[in-house]
């Protein structure tokens, strides 16, 4: 049996998912902190 013919196999898959995890941990992260830094600019431009 050729193991190549497989694709990625299921290495392939654990490293795509492990990519995807990683990404969205910091992509929350990143809108997180855009939000709590477009909080403190709507806060501040309130005192005139």
């Amino acid at each position: 049996m050729n193991r190549s013919s497989r694709g990625f196999g299921l290495a392939g898959v654990v490293f795509v998912v492990i990519i995807m995890v990683i990404t969205a941990f910091f992509g929350a992260r990143a809108d997180a902190a855009a939000m709590t830094q477009q909080e403190f600019s709507v806060s501040g431009d309130v005192h005139d």
